[in-house]
């Protein structure tokens, strides 16, 4: 066995001794791209609608680059001691660091280590791009080993950290030192000085304003390397350690539309493959869709109703359904305490899902005078289980309401009977056409919305509606160019129709009844100036609330990350928060009703009888219908007939309708 393993560990060594050599005789043939320098790195900046500059990607991407003989000893034996030691015996290649980088990458079939010196890290940085392949490895390598040739060792290290990315902006230990810590490299503690030495090998990473701990583990790495090369003594190292680490307030703080800019950034990388590290340098000019008075309203609003010294968040979406523009995003209160995106984060959205169920239904024959149950009854599901869903606080008309009714009151009983009839699959098929992108569970719970979707999914779906069945993807970006001026990407419009027209406005036309006397809305309905439609939803631990105008979708979610349980008061602060930032994102925008198609009609019904009264008259109720499924037109000889002596429905719905919360 063992001359086996000599024989391999020969061959190995043999292979290297031959790759060197081939790799020298090509790096004195093969010229560097351009001459060695100190790079100085643009930053991406982003334009809202109007044009206007709001943010450079990462804050102020910023170099600071120093001489040689200015870096900090410290910071160039710790930069060292943890990414070549060996720096000052090699050419730029560090055999033994490939030898091992050969033998996984064999055993793997992966480039899984560089074995990277900090020469070849430079030539990377310098002239390659970050991408895993043999074709990049192989230039790296011979370029590495040309700077060897053109420039001193100090030269190389002194280029390698003024030019290193250390994250948030900063490229260069001085920048970085100026970042993080507000002061010169030269002032640096031991304790600074490690924990930035930790930061480049991944600025993403170890982010301390993201991930501090993971931040401070690099640091006990650069630590414990420092005292293997003997530069530290283990008290040294041991009192480096328990300093405290104190940061500046994080760099985007003050940022315009953090959370919107940090999509920006997330989708540079996913559709256009420019990742945190390029796009931070790269001077891209990046045109958006945010519109900087919605984004005002959307923050001003979750400021105003959310408590600042609470752990309650919010999430917010603004849309135009028009174009499929995302104008505004509030991902949560403060991005400088807590980066979670919130409008990307699934929760169950409770009885904001329902309109999809009814959708289904109006397509299915529904009209909204078609009488459901509003009354306990219990389901039976497929494995033979009772399934009883109850109305907030059991309330219940107790009798058959009408479809009207039912959403204007968000009715739990006669929503789980209108999807036992239609069939969950269905239902959930139709909500993935209007653009719902999260799994959904195909159960009877789910006109109750217990499948957890997004706030971006949800406003993707509503804009659905908004537009009258026609699916327009949302998007960020409208075009990204180069910094010399060359159009990188421009966005291409789509949209298909998934829904009918008409059907979609009778379904409108019954969402805008919840912002009336009795319905589930009407509280905030008087902070409104134009005609909306809507849809409130309530679980347990999130306040939704969900609806549109002709020109602005917006979505609520309001709740505790920890998932604590909502009271009333926490839970109703998603409709306040929606009806003041519709409104104020709708400032300059027309009062404007939604568009009524040829193909409906606007009648005045009696919901006690069900009759068309032909007119408005007194407890008539101004309903839509598509044409062909009216309620028949009341007969003037013969009036509706007399109540009965017992409360009429109509009278006990009147009743209950200022009761109900959704």
């Amino acid at each position: 066995m063992w001359r086996q393993a000599a024989h391999v560990l020969f061959a190995l060594i043999v292979l290297l001794v031959a790759s060197t050599a081939a790799l020298a005789a090509l790096a004195i043939l093969t010229p560097l791209p351009y001459e060695p320098r100190e790079e100085i790195h643009h930053p991406t900046v982003l334009y809202d609608a109007k044009g206007r500059a709001f943010a450079p990607l990462g804050g102020n991407t910023f170099q600071i680059p120093l001489r040689k003989e200015d870096i900090p000893p410290l910071v160039k034996a710790a930069t060292l001691a943890v990414e070549d030691r060996r720096f000052y015996r090699h050419l730029g290649v560090d055999p033994l660091r490939l030898l091992k980088a050969l033998y996984v990458n064999a055993r793997t079939g992966e480039i899984r280590e560089g074995g990277s010196t900090v020469t070849q890290q430079l030539a990377r940085n310098l002239y390659l791009s970050h991408e895993r392949t043999w074709a990049r490895k192989l230039k790296e390598l011979v370029y590495a080993l040309r700077l060897e040739q053109r420039l001193s060792k100090e030269e190389i290290l002194a280029l390698y950290l003024n030019t290193i990315y250390y994250g948030n902006g900063a490229y260069g230990i001085e920048a970085a030192a100026e970042r993080y810590f507000g002061k010169t490299a030269k002032d640096l503690s031991l304790a600074e000085a490690s924990f930035l030495v930790g930061l480049p090998k991944g600025p993403s990473l170890y982010d301390p304003y993201r991930h501090f701990e993971l931040a401070r583990q690099r640091q006990r790495e650069v630590l414990d390397a420092m005292v293997a090369a003997g530069i530290l003594s283990e008290a040294e190292a041991a009192r480096a350690w328990t300093e405290e680490i104190r940061l500046l307030p994080h760099p985007e703080e003050t940022r315009e539309a953090p959370y919107f800019a940090r999509q920006v950034e997330l989708w540079l990388e996913e559709h256009l493959g420019i990742d945190e590290g390029t796009a931070r340098r790269a001077g891209l000019k990046v045109h958006t869709t945010l519109d900087p008075q919605a984004q005002a309203a959307a923050e001003e609003a979750v400021r105003q109703h959310i408590p600042p010294d609470t752990d309650l968040e919010a999430a917010v979406v603004v849309a135009d359904p028009r174009t499929g523009a995302v104008l505004a995003l509030v991902g949560g209160k403060d991005f400088a305490k807590s980066q979670l995106d919130r409008t990307r984060a699934p929760r169950q959205p409770g009885s904001t899902f329902k309109p999809f169920v009814y959708l289904t239904a109006l397509e299915e024959g529904y009209t909204p005078l078609t009488l459901g149950p509003s009354r306990e009854k219990t389901f039976v599901l497929a494995d033979g289980t009772p399934y009883t869903p109850k109305n907030y606080g059991d309330r219940y008309a107790n009798a058959d309401v009408p479809l009207a009714y039912a959403i204007q009151t968000s009715d739990n009983v006669y929503a789980v009977d209108t999807i036992s009839r239609l069939g969950p699959e269905r239902v959930a098929a139709r909500a993935r056409d209007l653009g719902i992108a999260e799994p959904l569970l195909p159960v009877l719970s789910l006109a109750l919305g217990t499948s957890e979707v997004s706030p971006w999914s949800l406003a993707q779906a509503y804009a659905t509606l908004a537009a009258g069945g026609v699916y327009r993807p949302l998007y960020l970006v409208e075009r990204v160019e180069t910094a010399d001026g060359r159009l990188l990407y421009v966005h291409r419009p789509e949209e298909r129709r998934v829904a009918g027209r008409d059907t979609v406005y009778v379904l409108t036309h019954l969402l805008e009844r919840v912002l009336d006397e009795g319905g589930t809305g009407h509280l905030v309905a008087a902070r409104l100036k134009r005609p909306a439609a809507a849809k409130t939803g309530t679980t347990a631990v999130d306040g939704w609330m969900a609806g549109y105008t002709p020109f602005r979708v917006v979505v609520v979610r309001v709740g505790y990350d920890q998932e604590r349980t909502l009271d009333n008061r926490e839970a109703a602060l998603a409709k306040f928060i929606w009806a003041d930032a519709l409104e104020r994102a709708s400032h300059d925008l027309p009062p404007e009703s939604f568009t009524q198609p040829a193909g409906v009609t606007l009648l005045s019904v009696d919901l006690r009888s069900g009759w068309n009264t032909g007119r408005f008259a007194e407890g008539s109720t101004r309903l839509a219908f598509v044409r062909g499924s009216e309620p028949t037109l009341l007969p003037a000889a013969n009036p509706p007939p007399p109540s009965p002596a017992e409360p009429s429905l109509w009278e006990r719905l009147k009743g209950l309708w200022p009761r109900v919360l959704p």
